[in-house]
């Protein structure tokens, strides 16, 4: 399953931005415990001071207020019965405790003179609980701030991250090898980024050079290719018209004259694609006449094997707006390749969105078919045949949908979808 970048990049920031809360909360919460129990020691020390003042080193004395607790016991008198927060307690002692819900700052120490045990309880429940109660909603303020504060920096972050990529990758999505390759440009003072632009210009510039080298090569064999083509063609013309050649010889030069055709066909099917890159000719064009203007070359080719050929003829003839010279020669390579691959009967159906090549052969191999219906683009030319080859390479200039109904035992079809397939 695919990931979102920038929905890592985001939950990432968040959870940063949530560790830090509680890392700071954790760090408040001690600090301001440290501060009250060295304010509530130091508040209980100034108490303890002032009774000390007050007290009788030679008798057993106690005060009681609202919040306090003090008791005096000499070293020489019997110790009495304490109050219940000092109970099981000896000096020297200083802590707050929990009694029954109720809480305590307990300090039990000597006097300053020596002379016996200050016994100190200072109730503070309600400022405990006070404090909590503000405390509780001071952190559920505090996290509430911290977490929002957290989601809208990390969308700020991750907008700033990812914002840099996407209009890269929009660069890069608008490239079309068929057109101009311009250099992406990226206004960014990131290092990294600045570098992954610099690594990709240079290869585009690497990729620009290599297509503009193919363009010149198959530019120059449109030259060098045609010439020794003609010549051939025309030196056959020439032994024909002699009218010397016995009926053997003249099967052998219908022989070189049918490959002589295929090979010129081939070369212009291929030229025509290399030079109709990102140019491509749109108008209406009728599939029934592009069958009939391709079973005419077949037939002036002298080809005897054009009446093997069954046409189901649509009852109305179905238009389509595309390139007419690319149509021609898919049918054309479509129905030669049926033709060279079987002795049977081929045959050719229009549908209203569809045409169906099919023939009574042995059907197509399987690393055929794999390579007819792979939906990536060829990246290499298959060393069995150029007619299908083109026939692919046709089908994804134009955007048409290439399907085999292949029957390994006795037949094989090749579906041409040029609409909606049903």
């Amino acid at each position: 399953m695919k990931k979102s970048f920038s929905s890592r990049v985001f939950r990432t920031m968040v959870a940063i931005g949530i560790l830090n809360a509680t890392i700071t909360l954790l760090s408040i919460e001690a600090i301001y415990e440290d501060i009250e129990d060295t304010s509530l020691t130091i508040g209980l020390e100034e108490e303890r001071a002032f009774f000390e003042k007050k007290l009788d080193p030679k008798q057993i004395q106690s005060w009681q207020t609202a919040l306090l607790t003090v008791m005096y016991v000499p070293d020489d008198q019997p110790s009495p019965a304490l109050p219940h927060m000092f109970s099981g307690r000896s000096e020297p002692f200083a802590s707050e405790v929990d009694i029954d819900n109720e809480t305590y700052l307990i300090s039990i120490v000597r006097t300053r003179a020596d002379t016996g045990v200050i016994y100190l309880a200072q109730d503070i429940t309600m400022q405990e609980r006070r404090e909590d109660m503000m405390q509780s909603i001071g952190y559920i303020i505090f996290t509430g701030i911290m977490v929002l504060l957290s989601f809208v920096l990390a969308r700020i972050g991750t907008t700033r991250v990812i914002t840099p990529l996407k209009t890269l990758s929009r660069q890069i999505r608008n490239i079309h090898p068929e057109q101009s390759i311009e250099p992406v440009t990226l206004y960014s003072a990131d290092e990294e980024l600045i570098e992954i632009t610099q690594v990709l210009n240079n290869l585009l510039e690497t990729l620009a050079a290599y297509l503009q080298r193919e363009k010149a090569l198959i530019s120059l064999a449109s030259h060098e290719l045609r010439t020794p083509i003609a010549v051939i063609s025309g030196a056959l013309d020439v032994i024909d018209n002699r009218g010397t050649l016995t009926n053997e010889n003249q099967k052998t030069i219908a022989r070189i004259r049918h490959a002589t055709e295929k090979m010129q066909a081939d070369v212009d099917a291929l030229l025509h694609l290399a030079h109709q890159a990102g140019q491509l000719t749109s108008e209406p064009v009728n599939l029934a006449n592009s069958v009939r203007g391709v079973l005419n070359e077949l037939e002036n080719s002298k080809d005897t094997a054009i009446q093997r050929i069954s046409v189901n003829w649509p009852t109305q003839d179905k238009l389509i707006e595309t390139d007419p010279a690319l149509v021609r020669m898919l049918i054309r390579n479509l129905v030669q390749n049926s033709l060279r691959h079987t002795d049977g009967r081929v045959g050719i159906s229009l549908g209203d969105n569809n045409l169906t090549i099919s023939d009574q052969g042995p059907g197509l191999p399987a690393h055929i078919v794999s390579r007819l219906q792979t939906q990536s683009p060829l990246s290499e030319v298959p060393d069995d045949g150029l007619g299908l080859f083109i026939v692919k390479l046709i089908c994804e200039r134009l955007n048409w949908r290439l399907d085999i109904e292949n029957d390994n035992a006795s037949s094989a079809g090749i579906v041409v979808w040029f609409g909606n397939p049903t």
